[in-house]
């Protein structure tokens, strides 16, 4: 991507500074796409997350081969080109037509906080946010390390791994081993109940896909006739069958459920 001066818009992101791929110029697309398949059939990686496609990278009066009418068209083009590497691909950012790509999109990192204010019950709001806006296959937001480089308090760590549990895809960017033996066999538990759900995921993915609906769903999306419902965002649906109420509060052994009134057919039943 060129500056005014029809050089290289050199520009500044988190890692320093550095140029951006012009996604319009298939030349480049080639040379781009070609080292990392080089990446992939040398060190068998199965695949990338593609960060910096955000328009606001864009160098100020920036030009490209091909005419982009806005800046936004550069994070379409650059989310057609990240798509194009396969499974498991996770991009940062989207714009419109962005929906029908096989790609997951990625939550931002969460700092080591419980609050709203980007912590730990920031996540919810976020894929209730994504999901209802079309992109329903949501990679959980990364639990930052704190300012000194220190690990996330353990009950932060269990927390967090205990909502990831439920959502269309679970990652770690902190490894339970970091902290202690209880720890990982909590981390082990929660990817045996991971494997126990994983026909709910391919079915509520699979209508996610054809139907358009999200995979976690506020309560009120099932049960829009019940008032209470409208008031609660910490509790929610893995597609029509399994409510998850997460703890999201420190020190809390135990929560208070509500069970929508109506608008959902069958009988509750502890999983």
């Amino acid at each position: 991507v060129k500056g005014p001066d029809g050089r290289p818009g050199l520009v500044d992101w988190w890692n320093g500074q550095g140029y951006m791929i012009d996604v319009t110029n298939s030349r480049a697309v080639d040379w781009f796409t070609d080292r990392l398949n080089t990446l992939k059939s040398e060190y068998g990686f199965d695949s990338f997350v593609f960060d910096g496609g955000e328009s606001g990278f864009m160098p100020d009066g920036f030009s490209t081969s091909a005419t982009l009418h806005t800046a936004a068209e550069y994070t379409s083009n650059y989310s057609n080109v990240s798509a194009s590497f396969g499974r498991l691909v996770q991009i940062s950012s989207a714009w419109a037509g962005a929906e029908r790509l096989p790609v997951f999109v990625r939550q931002p990192s969460i700092a080591p906080t419980w609050g709203v204010d980007n912590g730990l019950q920031a996540m919810l709001n976020s894929i209730y946010a994504l999901g209802l806006s079309g992109y329903p296959f949501v990679m959980p937001a990364a639990l930052s390390r704190g300012a000194g480089g220190e690990l996330p308090d353990p009950e932060l760590y269990v927390r967090w791994m205990q909502l990831m549990a439920f959502f269309p895809a679970m990652h770690l960017s902190l490894a339970p081993w970091d902290y202690n033996a209880t720890v990982v066999e909590i981390g082990m538990s929660l990817m045996n109940l991971r494997d126990n759900l994983k026909d709910i995921l391919v079915t509520t993915g699979y209508n996610a896909k054809t139907l358009g609906a999200p995979i976690v769903r506020p309560l009120w999306y099932l049960s829009p006739t019940d008032p209470t419902v409208f008031s609660i965002s910490d509790t929610f649906m893995l597609g029509d069958n399994i409510l998850a109420a997460p703890v999201l509060h420190p020190g809390s052994r135990s929560r208070d459920v509500y069970l929508p009134a109506r608008g959902v057919a069958g009988t509750w039943q502890r999983g």
